[in-house]
């Protein structure tokens, strides 16, 4: 088969034993992934013209699915006049109106139940809920494993697959690993009671570490970048191939700072609970924020706030459909994110700027909005990322700011004087920022909300 067969048919490709906790060391999983991912490393380089042959047959195979085995999904196409068979399936997918969390939580129990699911092979999820809305619903192993799994080798840092599924060759630090990796990987849990300022938590991480021999670790990137500092300091040598991240912001001095540190390729993934992969950083491209789309498997339009297209290079709202989900099938959903369409230095198209959650601006009495990521960007330049552990910035009023940081030293009331004029000024000196130092005990083990908005009546 061609590579756009391959991926046309990857998911029906899948053998039927296979579930999320078989896959190590699994031959069947290795000759179904290895044909799949040396064709994704084909496709990255493709013109959306053929990259949308792929998305059209994959499309084209969901809306017959949907529709013939799903009278909610079936009344859905009709009353927005879709024809599962047109000879322009995309075409069809803009006659669809956009859909969010809110459309989901009104429609309860309308996710597909296929008539070739086995028993016992749902498997359940809930989304964090850092929108303000818990999304629940479900999906098989297959659709697991097909969603993320290929996408996670296609980097090329993965250059010896099969040395590498034949064993745990990833630890999760400070986060319970997600089914689809638990064969895969191990964890290495932080809570209250087990946190990286402790020494002995510290080296009974570092023997995991030298016990299990990990490629790679895995952890939010505040997590990381307090362990990249400890290690330094600790002066601890082990042989690490990469480090991965995901779910939270990172700017591009903190990713350099990981990188020198650990003396590792630094991998930044962008992925969302109910939808798998999305996207996955570029090596060649410093721009924060900056990912390749996984467009084998989702159509990403970025629209404006009434739904119309918005032209190249401008930001606007994040809609994704995704081609391999029958179970929870999310058709020109929202997902709550910002970003606009680029090209890449690389060479590759289709690239997406992440430009931050809807709802993540600093509101200014003057009516103007602040970006959240840029505001976290100065901070993170002004105070000094290896100065700082955690932070977390709440909008407390119109007018008033204020920033709760763990230091990794003692400042003097000159520099936070200092800090909050700065930082003051940078808004305009329309809002007055106060610096609050907090301890560890402040931020909850796990992802760190980062940012609270003004909560206005």
């Amino acid at each position: 088969m061609n590579n756009q067969d391959v991926l046309i048919s990857m998911d029906d490709a899948l053998p039927p034993t296979l579930n999320s906790f078989n896959l190590a060391g699994n031959e069947s999983f290795l000759n179904w992934l290895l044909p799949i991912v040396e064709s994704l490393r084909e496709t990255e380089y493709w013109n959306k013209d053929h990259i949308a042959k792929i998305q059209s047959a994959r499309l084209e195979k969901l809306f017959l699915q949907l529709s013939g085995n799903s009278s909610f999904w079936d009344n859905h196409f009709r009353q927005h006049d879709v024809k599962p068979n047109a000879s322009s399936p995309i075409d069809e997918l803009k006659k669809l109106p956009i859909i969010n969390r809110d459309w989901f939580l009104a429609k309860k129990n309308t996710f597909v139940i296929s008539p070739n699911i086995r028993e016992g092979s749902l498997r359940y999820f809930s989304t964090s809920g850092t929108t303000g809305k818990v999304l629940a619903g479900a999906f098989t192993h297959g659709e697991i494993i097909v969603s993320y799994l290929p996408y996670f080798f296609r980097h090329r840092v993965f250059n010896s697959i099969g040395e590498f599924i034949s064993r745990k060759f990833f630890l999760g630090i400070g986060r319970v690993l997600t089914e689809q990796y638990s064969s895969l990987g191990d964890s290495f849990i932080l809570d209250h009671f087990a946190s990286l300022e402790k020494k002995e938590i510290r080296n009974e991480l570092y023997k995991k570490i030298k016990s299990i021999s990990p490629a790679m670790l895995w952890a939010y990137p505040t997590t990381l970048l307090e362990f990249a500092t400890y290690y330094r300091d600790d002066n601890i040598q082990l042989p690490l191939l990469a480090v991965r991240t995901g779910g939270e912001y990172v700017t591009k001095s903190q990713k350099d700072f990981i990188k020198v540190a650990l003396g590792t390729e630094y991998i930044d993934h962008y992925s969302a609970r109910e939808i798998g992969s999305i996207g996955t950083s570029c090596d060649k491209n410093p721009t924060e924020g900056f990912y390749h789309i996984d467009r084998e498997r989702l159509i990403v339009e970025v629209l404006d706030d009434d739904g119309g297209e918005v032209p190249g290079n401008t930001e606007g709202n994040i809609i994704i459909t995704v081609l391999d989900r029958t179970t929870f099938p999310l058709i020109r959903y929202a997902l709550g994110d910002r970003g606009k369409i680029v090209s890449c230095v690389c060479g590759r198209t289709d690239a997406l700027i992440f430009a931050g959650r809807v709802g993540e601006y600093i509101l200014l009495p003057s009516g103007k909005r602040f970006s959240v990521l840029q505001f976290r960007t100065i901070i993170a330049n002004l105070v000094s990322f290896r100065n700082i552990r955690n932070f977390r910035i709440v909008q407390e009023s119109l007018d008033t700011l204020s920033v709760s940081i763990f230091f990794n030293y003692e400042p003097s009331s000159n520099q936070i004087d200092l800090f909050e004029k700065i930082l003051s000024k940078t808004l305009y000196d329309e809002i007055k920022v106060s610096i609050k130092k907090v301890d560890a005990g402040f931020f909850k083990a796990g992802k760190s909300k980062v940012f609270e908005n003004l909560k206005r009546g």
